[in-house]
């Protein structure tokens, strides 16, 4: 008998409501090509940074959970780590190629069915 369990996602959102709705959208995309969502990242297969830098204190969070996110990657290199919302429209792509252990940028919601086909 093979057991084939559901992959999951880990959405981390920071800032306002437009990245709140931002992250719902990505969630219900992940979720129609059969993800489970899970609370803790180290359980998912693909975790999504949408991140927020309207103050300091909001980018310093947003590129601590990403540097959080490196032993994870390096423990896990197909974990898949998209970083999304202001810092990534901020700064630009530019942001993930200074961290090597994110696997994509996206400045708007990803669409995630060219990424994950079903």
């Amino acid at each position: 008998m093979v057991i084939i369990h559901a992959m999951k996602y880990h959405i981390w959102t920071s800032g306002c409501q437009m990245n709140v709705a931002d992250s719902q959208r990505v969630a219900a995309s992940l979720e129609r090509l059969g993800m489970q969502a899970t609370d803790q990242a180290e359980q998912a297969d693909v975790v999504v940074l949408n991140t927020c830098v309207v103050r300091q204190s909001a980018e310093d969070r947003a590129y601590g959970r990403l540097h959080a996110l490196r032993p994870l990657k390096t423990r896990r290199p197909d974990l898949v780590i998209n970083l999304m919302g202001c810092l990534v429209g901020v700064r630009g792509t530019r942001t993930c190629s200074g961290h090597s252990h994110s696997s994509m940028c996206s400045r708007r919601p990803p669409t995630l069915a060219r990424c994950w086909p079903t």
